[in-house]
């Protein structure tokens, strides 16, 4: 396994970065990655390890189940890899959902910054319904009324589990679902969520 030479680490990074902030600045709303020809592990994508490379740094832990990815992130990232338990960054597949959902953290009232950001490998996300897909409407911070938006490659069943943990905000996890055509969509704690049926 070779470092990534694709990708700078000062203006990729910030450019990305960016598009991060503004996935969580606006909820519900689908932002677009630029394309890099990465070496992919198995499993997960573009834009998945792209919100690594923009995100993760030494200051920084994270946990995946794959080893491949572990030691993909730690190698172009120098962000450190730690159990589920104590992980800022959570890279996950959809149906390791529920691990994510029983061990992650979730803050504290004296400190709810200390939660995870949950980064889920889904196949699609899109403004319009599309064939096997879940709604979802937001509503909230940086939402004049509603957004909504369309997700496949996940259980509906999962995603009503993710949203369950911010119901108690300011504690709960800030979720991105990363999909395969480098798109990605926010799903912030602060935020409130409905999935259409």
């Amino acid at each position: 396994m070779k470092k990534e030479i694709v990708f700078d680490e000062v203006f990729d990074a910030q450019e990305q970065f960016r598009i991060l902030l503004n996935a969580f600045a606006k909820p519900g709303i689908i932002n677009t990655f630029g394309n890099f020809d990465f070496e992919v592990p198995s499993g997960f994508n573009t834009s998945s390890l792209i919100v690594a490379f923009a995100l993760l740094n030494a200051d920084v832990h994270f946990f995946s189940t794959n080893d491949v990815l572990n030691k993909y992130i730690s190698l172009n990232t120098n962000s450190t890899l730690s159990g589920v338990a104590t992980a800022d960054f959570i890279f996950i597949r959809p149906e390791e959902t529920q691990l994510a959902i029983n061990h992650c953290k979730t803050g504290t009232l004296s400190y709810p910054e200390e939660s995870a950001t949950l980064v889920i490998a889904v196949t699609r996300v899109a403004n319009v319904f599309f064939e096997n897909s879940i709604g979802i409407t937001c509503s909230g911070p940086g939402i004049k009324d509603t957004n909504t938006f369309f997700v496949a490659g996940i259980a509906s069943k999962e995603i009503e589990a993710l949203l369950a943990m911010n119901e108690e905000f300011p504690l709960g996890v800030d979720i991105v679902l990363a999909d395969d055509h480098l798109q990605i969509v926010s799903l912030p704690r602060s935020t409130k969520y409905k999935v259409i049926d």
